[in-house]
């Protein structure tokens, strides 16, 4: 009789769920959890998806997982901005995982130009985690599909590769989604240098005025003015502030094989070869022409060209100003643009690593500047030189771009 009255209780118990969950299915929007079965749930609104995403995310990965919010693909930054402030905020409120800040993420974003709303690379999201120290990472994406936007979440282990925690939902269009698809953010325009001088803006808008700084595709560019004529002209061109960094590499190439590890260090251990690829690549996505600058062209920028002060070394006769050297360096490369700058605003011509040039001598290429290592001071100054074969990978050689 006992277990009768059981079997009653629990056959009552199952009927009264299922009634539950008919009365509350009017309105259902179909959501897919990786740990758990499909379901079918009531999700009114955007702020309903990033909630259970975030809480899918929390529940799944272990306690003191450290995690990092890359990116959000979207038609619009500011969705996405606001999607990943509002998945950090449910994180950290959760007090179960450590949150990388966003500010810290925005950082490399920038050095790499990648915009929150765009796509990044699984491969680019792990090595971009491995630079953060994250153990964990979490992008997502909206895609339309029609009246409705299929809203997808996923978090990688950045070690392993392998996804810890995934989520589809399907959210009906409304008034904020239209909200924040509609706006974009204000694009910053380039920085240019005050002097006075005669300008002459190129047909991609840039400013060809000595000393002017372009940022067109996340690689700050110094203007050089040309001079002579004849033979022996170098023509105005724009070549890096800076050397390419990692971070930078990291983005076209989606890799990193420096030794040193930091996203604002200088690329190394890149052969030449291996630079026309990443400039191929950096063409192709661009539709610009990038490329190695010659050897006039390094000298008269490193020189200061027609600001030039003949000094030594790229800025200064005081070497220590200016450049990572064996004496100062702590025997790896540095930051890049932590020195002084030499007359034009370029940072670190004379020191940090060598840098490739397009210029050949049989069959080896030619690198400028010295490096890190170096202690003999004439393979410092602007007019120190080397020949080395252009397959050669080192910690001490990498390279900055021309855009002519």
């Amino acid at each position: 009789m006992k277990k009768f009255i059981n079997v009653i209780v629990i056959i009552g118990i199952v009927v009264l769920i299922s009634c539950t969950t008919s009365k509350n299915s009017s309105a259902p929007v179909t959501a897919s959890i990786s740990g758990s079965a499909p379901t079918t749930t009531d999700m009114a609104n955007l702020d309903g998806a990033i909630q259970l995403a975030s809480d899918n995310i929390n529940n799944l990965l272990a306690s003191g997982t450290k995690v990092a919010l890359l990116n959000f693909a979207s038609p619009s930054d500011v969705f996405s901005d606001y999607v990943l402030e509002e998945m950090s905020i449910h994180l950290v409120n959760g007090r179960k995982l450590v949150v990388v800040d966003r500010k810290e993420i925005n950082l490399i974003f920038g050095e790499m130009k990648f915009q929150m709303s765009g796509h990044v690379s699984d491969e680019s999201a792990q090595e971009i985690g491995k630079m953060l120290g994250a153990q964990s990472i979490i992008s997502g994406s909206l895609v339309s599909m029609g009246d409705s936007y299929r809203f997808r979440t996923k978090a990688i282990n950045v070690n392993s590769a392998t996804i810890e925690a995934s989520s589809s939902f399907s959210v009906k269009e409304s008034p904020q989604i239209r909200h924040l698809l509609a706006q974009r953010s204000k694009t910053s325009t380039p920085q240019t240098t005050t002097a006075p001088q005669k300008e002459n803006t190129s047909s991609s808008g840039s400013i060809r005025r000595n000393g002017a700084v372009y940022n067109p595709d996340g690689i700050e560019l110094v203007y050089v003015e040309g001079k002579g004529s004849g033979i022996m002209a170098i023509k105005g061109f724009y070549i890096g502030k800076f050397e390419i960094t990692q971070a930078q590499w990291q983005a076209v190439m989606g890799n990193n094989p420096s030794h040193f590890k930091g996203a604002n260090l200088p690329v190394e251990m890149v052969s030449w070869h291996d630079v026309q690829e990443f400039l191929a690549r950096l063409n192709r996505t661009t539709g610009r022409n990038y490329r190695l600058p010659t050897e006039a062209e390094w000298e008269f920028a490193a020189r200061g060209g027609i600001n030039s002060k003949r000094y030594e070394y790229s800025g200064s006769n005081n070497i220590n100003n200016v450049t990572w050297y064996k004496s100062n360096s702590g025997d790896s490369t540095q930051p890049v643009g932590t020195k002084q700058a030499n007359e034009l605003g370029i940072h670190d011509m004379s020191g940090n690593v060598w840098e490739w040039s397009e210029d050949a001598e049989g069959s080896k290429r030619v690198i400028r500047g010295g490096s890190w290592f170096n202690t003999t001071l004439s393979e410092l100054s602007v007019a120190g030189r080397y020949i080395v074969s252009p397959s050669e990978r080192n910690i001490n050689i990498g390279f900055r771009v021309v855009l002519p």
